[in-house]
């Protein structure tokens, strides 16, 4: 095997196979701390999974896998995608130790007792994982190659774990095509990416591919609970939810969030006040305060309420993806109708009561500016005043008829505004002629009206 595929095989599997093993007994005592021997490890790394059943929302996949392993039937080559932090690495080392141990449990997890486990515990030569942004030449590729021919040292098969494996180059992926479509039957190849459409089709066409999905907000909140428990603290379920709002879906990002919010407070119990405060999130009821000034379409008033907002450290990007949540929340209280338990306080007491005062239209011309805004936020000068100008434009929708209701009163001021005598004009105008600037006329006989054809919308 080369020096450089050697070197990195005993940096990675010194780096990450011990501290699974000091992990059993930190998932087995709940009250147990990820304080190993003195040297604390971060969440992310303290509760990785060790084994499949402890993979967090990836049941489609963990089936696939599971039932391979049951069967004898797993590809040679697997490819999981996905985006950052839902697990593609920890699904691929639990994959390469299933395939090596000598006794699996129900025949899917390692056991950890063989001598294969111990050996996958400790430094092996046999699991070789790559970063494919470190390595993106063809030289690393023939590397592998040219060492596929050989047995393994010690364990059943070699694996080759290769993470971000779109950052190859094309030469790469080119001198990997023959040995990846007939490789010899003790190599397995195990690839993670999160950009699988930068990958060519020919490799493509030879793995088997799982597609790993973001997790939602409940079980990520109920995950990070359940840690915390495991740290000796509690975290509030309004708390929870909102690290796990902030963590997007990604696991590893809302225990890094958890890690922080520990960090900050030395009190067993984290709050969702201290929680806000570490994101610089605004206060929940103090936007709902402002968007209600603007649907009064009170626009000194709401000034004052953005101006409040910043003044306690909030940024511009940040208030304003807060308020685009907002909306987003407002529109589907309005379809659904009932209030979703999960989320914060201030959306259960008041977000119902408002979207009952927006119609669905509104809603939807209010997220467009919105959206259009934060484009322009981000390339003005001052975003503090590009955030001003569009809370104007926001009180100026708010009012703002729709045009099937300016359509509507139209034809009513037009039927009004006509004399008695004219009923035969009156139709032929309001039936006959549809054009909207028909009905402007009749509508504001003293405007000056462009002799310009208006389609009506």
């Amino acid at each position: 095997m080369p020096e450089n595929a050697q070197k990195e095989t005993n940096e990675s599997s010194h780096g990450s196979q011990p501290l699974e093993t000091q992990q059993d007994s930190l998932m087995q005592k709940p009250q147990q701390k990820s304080q190993v021997s003195g040297n604390r490890l971060v969440l992310a790394r303290a509760y990785r999974p060790l084994c499949f059943a402890d993979l967090l929302g990836q049941d489609h996949a963990r089936r696939v896998i599971e039932n391979a392993l049951r069967n004898e039937r797993l590809h040679h080559a697997i490819l999981l995608s996905g985006p950052r932090g839902v697990g593609k690495t920890t699904l691929a080392r639990l994959i390469s130790r299933a395939i090596n141990c000598k006794s699996r449990k129900s025949g899917t997890d390692s056991c950890g007792d063989c001598s294969a486990c111990q050996t996958m515990a400790g430094e092996s030569l046999d699991i070789i994982e790559i970063d494919a942004a470190s390595h993106t030449g063809v030289d690393g590729v023939r590397d592998i190659v040219d060492g596929a021919g050989y047995r393994p040292v010690v364990l059943k098969y070699r694996v080759y774990i290769i993470d971000e494996v779109h950052m190859l180059s094309r030469s790469a992926f080119n001198a990997l095509l023959k040995t990846l479509e007939e490789p010899p039957p003790h190599l397995h190849f195990l690839f993670a990416t999160t950009e699988p459409d930068k990958i060519p089709l020919t490799v493509l066409s030879r793995c088997l591919r799982l597609e790993l999905r973001r997790l939602d907000n409940e079980t990520l909140a109920s995950h990070y609970r359940d840690v915390s428990k495991r740290e000796g603290r509690k975290l509030e379920e309004d708390a929870a939810m909102v690290l796990a709002q902030a963590a997007e879906g990604s696991v590893r990002d809302g225990l890094s969030l958890l890690d922080c919010a520990f960090s900050e407070s030395n009190d067993d119990t984290i709050t969702l006040t201290q929680v806000r405060s570490m994101l610089l999130l605004s206060d929940g009821h103090a936007l709902y305060d402002l968007l209600e000034a603007i649907v009064d379409e009170d626009l000194e008033l709401s000034l004052t309420r953005l101006d409040s907002l910043l003044n306690k450290g909030g940024q511009a990007e940040v208030l304003l993806r807060e308020i685009m949540e907002r909306l987003h929340r407002l529109s589907r209280f309005r379809v659904v109708g009932a209030i979703e338990n999960s989320l914060e306080p201030s959306d259960r007491e008041r977000g119902g009561a408002l979207s009952e005062r927006l119609s669905l239209a509104t809603l939807s011309r209010m997220w467009q500016l919105s959206l259009r805004g934060y484009e322009e936020l981000r390339l003005a000068p001052d975003p503090r005043a590009s955030l001003d100008m569009l809370i104007v434009r926001l009180v100026c929708a708010a009012g703002m008829p729709l045009p099937s209701e300016v359509l509507t009163r139209l034809s009513r001021d037009a039927a009004s505004v006509q004399p008695a005598g004219s009923a035969r004009e009156e139709k032929d105008i309001t039936t006959s002629d549809s054009s909207l600037s028909s009905k402007l006329r009749v509508a504001f006989p003293n405007a000056k009206i462009e002799e310009q054809e208006i389609e009506e919308q």
